[in-house]
C-alpha cells in the first residue's frame, strides 16, 4: 500500500497538475463555456425553456390528455393577447396584420426571394419584424413554442416511418423505422424536455470527453519514462520481487486516470447544473435535429450513460498511455507516441459521443446497429487494460 501511494505521488506532481489546470482553463473558455453561456441561445429557446420548467413543476415529466387540453387553452389565450397587440399597433394594422397567423404570413411573403427581401427592407418591413420579434413587447416566441410542442404531442413533429430513408443500410433503415413507429405510438412526443437541451447536452459532453482523454494522456505520459531516466529499471530488475513494481505502477496509472476523469466530470457538472437542467431528470428523451433515441431512457439515465461512456474512453486512454510509456526511453520518444495517440483518441471520442445513443450517431450509422458507441468505448477500455497486462507479463519473463 505504501508503494502504491508513492507511485501516486510520482504521477500527481505539482508542476504537471499546474500545467493541466492552465491548459484545461484555456480549453474550457475556448469551447465548452460557449454552450453554458448560451445554453438558451435565442428568444425562442428561452421561451421553450421557461415553458418547460413551468410544466415539469406543474404536470411532471410528461403531458397527458387533460394537461394537453389545458396547454391548448393557454395557446388560445396567448394568441388572443397577440391579436390585441396587433390591433393597437398602427404599423401592423396598416399592413393588414390582425393576428398571429397574418403576421406569420407577412413574414413568409417578406422572405420569398432575394428581390422580395430587398423590397421589404426598403419599405421598412424588416424593421417592423425585428421590433415585433425581439423587442420583448409581444409573446411571439411563447406562441411559437406552444404550437411546436402541441404538434409534437399530437405526433405531427415525427416523420412518417413509411416514407424516406433513415439509415445508411437496409438493416439500419428498418430499425430506425421501427423506432419511429414506436415513438409515434408511445409517449416520446409528450416529454416536456426541450429539444435544444438534448442538443446542448450532447455537444457539451463531447467536449468533456475530448478533455478527459487529452488530460489523462498528458498526466500519465511521463510516469514510467521518468523511472528510466533516473536509471531505476536496473535496480528493479535485479530481483523477481522488484519486477512486480510495474504492476503497481500500472494500477496507480489506472487509478489516477479514474480519479482525474471523475474530477473533470465533477468540475464540468458545476456550470452545467447551474443552468437548471436537472429539473428534467425524470423526463423521457425526445429528439434532436430529427435524430431519435434508441432507448426509452429518461434524461437523468441519459446523463449517467454519457458519464459512463466518457469514463470508459478515458480509462482506455490511460491504459494505452501507461503501456506506451513503458516502452519509451526518454520524453521525446514518448511525445512522438503521445501526439498520434491524442489525435486518434480525440477523433474517436468525438465520433462516439456526438449524439450518443441516437440513431444519428456516427458510429451507429457506420456499424449499422444500435449501441455501437458502447462497443467502441468497451473495446478501447479492453485494449488499454490488455496492454497493461501484456506489458507486465513481458517484463516478468524478461531475462536478468
Amino acid at each position: 500500500m505504501n508503494l502504491f501511494l508513492q507511485e501516486l505521488r510520482k504521477i500527481w506532481r505539482p508542476g504537471v497538475l499546474a500545467a493541466l489546470v492552465a491548459l484545461g482553463a484555456v480549453y474550457y473558455y475556448i469551447r465548452p463555456a460557449f454552450y453554458i453561456e448560451y445554453f438558451n441561445n435565442g428568444s425562442q429557446e428561452q421561451a421553450d425553456f421557461t415553458l418547460a420548467l413551468d410544466w415539469v413543476e406543474r404536470y411532471g415529466p410528461t403531458i397527458e390528455q387533460p394537461e394537453r387540453e389545458e396547454i391548448g387553452r393557454r395557446l388560445a389565450e396567448e394568441e388572443a393577447r397577440f391579436a390585441d397587440y396587433a390591433e393597437g399597433n398602427t404599423e401592423m394594422a396598416s399592413r393588414g396584420i390582425t393576428d398571429f397567423d397574418s403576421f406569420e404570413a407577412f413574414n413568409d411573403i417578406s422572405y420569398i426571394s432575394d428581390a422580395a427581401y430587398q423590397a421589404a427592407k426598403e419599405r421598412g418591413d424588416l424593421a417592423l419584424e425585428d421590433h415585433v420579434l425581439y423587442s420583448g413587447e409581444t409573446n411571439y416566441f411563447t406562441i411559437l413554442e406552444l404550437r411546436r410542442f402541441l404538434e409534437a404531442w399530437d405526433g405531427e413533429g415525427l416523420p412518417d416511418p413509411e416514407e424516406g430513408s433513415f439509415g445508411k443500410t437496409r438493416r439500419l433503415d428498418e430499425l430506425c423505422r421501427e423506432r419511429v413507429r414506436a415513438m409515434r405510438e408511445d409517449r416520446m412526443g409528450r416529454s416536456v424536455l426541450p429539444p435544444h437541451v438534448e442538443f446542448s447536452t450532447s455537444t457539451y459532453v463531447r467536449y468533456l470527453a475530448v478533455w478527459c482523454v487529452v488530460s489523462a494522456i498528458l498526466l500519465l505520459s511521463p510516469t514510467l519514462v521518468r523511472d528510466r531516466l533516473h536509471r531505476m529499471r536496473p535496480a528493479q530488475w535485479a530481483s523477481r520481487r522488484g519486477r512486480r513494481i510495474l504492476s503497481v505502477q500500472f494500477m496507480a496509472a489506472l487509478v489516477s486516470g479514474l480519479l482525474l476523469t471523475l474530477l473533470n466530470i465533477a468540475i464540468y457538472m458545476v456550470p452545467f447544473v447551474s443552468t437548471g437542467v436537472l429539473a428534467f431528470w425524470r423526463c423521457p428523451l425526445h429528439a434532436v435535429l430529427r435524430s431519435y433515441p434508441w432507448f426509452d431512457w429518461t434524461y437523468g439515465q441519459y446523463l449517467l450513460a454519457l458519464a459512463g461512456l466518457v469514463l470508459a474512453l478515458s480509462l482506455g486512454a490511460s491504459g494505452l498511455t501507461a503501456a506506451l510509456s513503458q516502452y519509451s526511453g526518454n520524453y521525446v520518444a514518448m511525445l512522438l507516441k503521445a501526439i498520434p495517440l491524442i489525435v486518434l483518441l480525440t477523433v474517436l471520442g468525438v465520433l462516439v459521443t456526438t449524439f450518443a445513443f441516437y440513431f444519428g450517431n456516427y458510429v451507429t450509422r457506420f456499424l449499422a446497429f444500435p449501441g455501437g458507441e458502447i462497443l467502441c468505448a468497451a473495446l478501447l477500455l479492453a485494449i488499454g487494460l490488455a496492454s497493461c497486462v501484456l506489458a507486465c507479463r513481458a517484463q516478468r519473463r524478461r531475462e536478468l
